[in-house]
């Protein structure tokens, strides 16, 4: 990824839509959820082979998170400040950045849209909305 693009993401036209349909006939989006955290998990599985490691403590704070509208993969938190400068570096102190979870995203974006792709499926079929 060049410096300076923006993030990779991916746009389900009609997302809110099935939200409230699955919402109507099953009761609850978990299956949305179960779905965005298994996104958010290939992205982290591969972004956890690229991140530089010195002490290890950056590479375990990667995490995958599921919400019925979106899959998060994240790296630090609070005690670990240095996340975001080692992701996207920081030109003014000549540290390049190493774009782990982008680059990651963007080598698994054709997998990621096959599993949302299959996956929707599944959850459109056994809700009766397809």
């Amino acid at each position: 990824m060049a410096q300076g693009q923006a993030p990779l993401s991916v746009t389900i036209h009609g997302g809110t839509q099935l939200r409230r349909a699955l919402k109507e006939t099953a009761g609850d989006t978990d299956d949305l959820k179960e779905l965005n955290k298994k996104i958010a998990e290939i992205v982290v599985d591969e972004a956890v082979k690229h991140v530089p490691v010195r002490s290890g403590k950056l590479k375990a704070s990667l995490k995958s998170f599921g919400a019925a509208s979106k899959a998060r993969a994240t790296a630090g938190r609070k005690s670990l400040p240095y996340a975001t400068v080692i992701h996207w570096g920081w030109p003014q102190r000549n540290i390049e950045g190493s774009f782990f979870l982008t680059n990651a995203m963007e080598k698994k974006q054709p997998q990621i849209l096959e599993t949302y792709h299959d996956e929707l499926d599944k959850i459109l079929d056994r809700n009766g909305l397809k």
